[in-house]
């Protein structure tokens, strides 16, 4: 069996957030791999956005913000911040009909911001 057909959606980006931050552009792009390209914008966004919300609701992924002073998590339980993910990318979808880089939030895994505060 390859390391390709191991790989999941949600498994690609834990393993990319363990090591650095993600953007909805690399979400976007893990759906688009596996799920296909040709579903277009805005519903590739659309599924990014349940992909991303799914994994802070579980704990899996943190939600936050990248400043000059590094990542700030949003504050909140893990059903709320999905709510908050879901609401911010709804607004940004609706206006430029998909997620540019760097708006709504950034992710981590738990372990890439656990390294980094040790």
């Amino acid at each position: 069996m390859s390391f390709l057909t191991e790989m999941t959606i949600e498994t690609e980006i834990l393993e990319e957030g363990r090591g650095d931050w993600v953007s909805f552009a690399f979400i976007n792009q893990c759906v688009g791999v596996y799920e296909g390209f040709e579903q277009g914008e805005p519903a590739r966004s659309r599924r990014s956005v349940e992909v991303a919300a799914h994994l802070v609701a579980s704990g899996r992924l943190v939600a936050g913000d990248l400043t000059t002073s590094g990542f700030l998590r949003w504050e909140g339980a893990g059903g709320e911040l999905a709510l908050r993910v879901r609401r911010t990318a709804d607004e940004v979808i609706r206006e430029h009909g998909y997620i540019p880089l760097g708006e709504v939030c950034w992710f981590a895994a738990p372990e890439l911001l656990d390294r980094l505060d040790a």
